[in-house]
């Protein structure tokens, strides 16, 4: 190689050669050794670079000029900021949904179903809710022992469930910072002061859910109404009221009992009105039969006489007496009885 020539310059090396002398000897073929044998190798030439800084020429050829990139650029973001401004402004509401406005953070207007426009965020926001569907709210929120103390100190296990429903959205996205929680947390202290009010017994054996449940809404719907929370409580029930799960045997116990005496009471009980409804109806007959003797005493005794004669020989034999001879029918053949004859008169008697 001649002093000065790059290393990709070996045509150029060749041409100038000193004229004369003996062609160069060829440099032997050098083969890849990613290649096999007997292969036959190509010629491959590394890039060259001039041939780099021509190929980023170009790229920038392609993209144009300077401003004419600028412009692109700028129509894209142009686009993308139409597309969230239309996507803040425009609004469509179902059935039973309403959507509260507030600007700038506060509240503007409530909207109903259908399309609704607003200006773009962040100047004006809209809060979707839907104020028809009943919400049930379950208490307690995960399994377990809610144990509750009762008027005679005794615990018992209370699981309840509340149904709500938003009446004012204003309100109700306003004015309370998490509506749900409160309402959770004033069901359970209510319950509470319910229990709180009842013996063990009504609730237990559910004589007085019913009116426990009812306080407990009422109260509840005062103090959501004085919190202006805009909800309305449509109604409570308590689904479970067991002893504590260490006494459940015991409580097993005198359940069992407690249903064996009802069972009897019960039958105590109708055994006393049966008695009464027959002795009601004795009472009644002998006083119609004590009104028929006063009018007419001899035929009264004479009937009754008959009637008590006619039921002591219901089932006995028939006995039928003519003059001075009586026969005898005992569901058998007829007996003629021996009946004592008549003493004869003395003679020359009349």
């Amino acid at each position: 190689m001649s002093k000065g020539k790059g290393p990709w310059d070996g045509k150029e090396g060749e041409e100038e050669a000193a004229p004369g002398s003996a062609p160069a000897a060829q440099p032997s073929e050098t083969r890849s050794p990613w290649q096999a044998e007997g292969e036959a190798s190509s010629q491959r030439r590394s890039a060259h670079i001039d041939d780099i800084f021509r190929s980023r020429s170009a790229a920038r050829a392609a993209l144009g000029s300077a401003p004419l990139r600028r412009s692109l650029i700028g129509w894209i973001v142009a686009a993308v900021m139409a597309g969230a401004m239309l996507a803040t402004t425009l609004h469509v509401l179902g059935d039973g949904e309403e959507g509260v406005v507030s600007r700038l953070g506060r509240y503007h207007r409530t909207t109903g179903p259908g399309l609704t426009i607003t200006l773009p965020w962040p100047f004006e926001q809209v809060q979707v809710f839907q104020v028809s569907q009943i919400r049930p709210l379950v208490m307690p929120e995960k399994p377990g022992e809610t144990l509750m103390l009762t008027r005679d100190g005794e615990l018992i296990d209370l699981a309840f469930q509340v149904r709500w429903r938003i009446s004012d959205l204003s309100d109700f996205a306003f004015r309370i910072k998490d509506p749900e929680l409160a309402i959770r947390d004033l069901a359970e202290a209510e319950m509470r002061a319910g229990a709180a009010e009842t013996r063990f017994d009504p609730l237990w054996d559910g004589s007085r859910r019913g009116e426990v449940a009812e306080r407990v809404r009422q109260r509840m719907q005062a103090v959501l109404d004085a919190w202006h929370a805009g909800v309305r409580i449509e109604g409570v029930e308590i689904t479970k009221a067991d002893p504590p799960g260490k006494l459940a045997d015991a409580f097993l116990k005198i359940a069992n009992a407690r249903d064996s005496a009802r069972k009897a009471r019960e039958g105590a009980e109708q055994w006393a009105a049966n008695t009464l409804a027959n002795a009601q109806v004795e009472a009644a007959e002998f006083d119609a039969a004590y009104a028929q003797y006063r009018a007419a005493p001899q035929a009264t005794r004479t009937r009754m006489y008959y009637q008590t004669m006619e039921q002591l020989t219901a089932n006995a034999g028939q006995v039928v007496v003519s003059g001075a001879q009586a026969s005898i029918n005992v569901a058998g053949p007829v007996v003629q009885p021996d009946l004592p004859q008549p003493a004869a008169s003395p003679a020359g008697g009349q």
